[in-house]
């Protein structure tokens, strides 16, 4: 994941709605998923300022070297940003912590490197008062990381309306 540098309003097309998921592209099912998964966390979203924990931010063929994608390689599409998504959500899950898939460009401030749709997997372990109690949050669920190679999975946000 890397730190939160680009929001954008853009929606990316929808598949129509006769194709079948038999027709349908992993590309194009993955994305119907994170779609779907967007849905459930705008439900629950509540921009009320406080800090969540950001443990992933992709856009669909963003590269990341210090990361694997489900493909194997280091660039992320679709299919391994749902992958990432699930796999987070489970290691959440044994915290005892939610996690949510939202757009970058749903809360924060706005940025638009390349005008990229960046799907964003937060948790909200509850708790966390400023940035320096989210660091240390990340510091405790990712010991065997520091520096940058934390920050590039896990950092500290504020629900707050876009823009702000």
């Amino acid at each position: 994941s890397s730190p939160p540098t680009s929001q954008t309003t853009s929606e990316e097309p929808t598949p129509t709605e006769s194709a079948t998921s038999e027709t349908r592209s992993p590309g194009a099912i993955a994305l119907a998923e994170l779609k779907s998964l967007r849905r459930d966390g705008l439900a629950g979203l509540r921009l009320d300022g406080r800090w969540v924990i950001q443990l992933a931010s992709k856009f669909n063929g963003v590269s990341d070297k210090s990361l694997v994608a489900a493909n194997g390689s280091h660039v992320f599409y679709y299919p391994d940003i749902v992958a990432e998504y699930h796999d987070l959500e489970q290691r959440m899950a044994g915290y005892g912590y939610p996690t949510m898939m939202l757009l970058a460009s749903d809360f924060g401030s706005r940025q638009r490197p390349e005008n990229r749709t960046i799907w964003v997997t937060l948790t909200d372990p509850g708790g966390i008062s400023n940035v320096e109690s989210g660091q240390y949050f990340c510091a405790q669920i990712y010991p065997e990381l520091s520096g940058r190679d934390r920050e590039n999975v896990c950092i500290p946000r504020r629900f707050i309306p876009p823009g702000d």
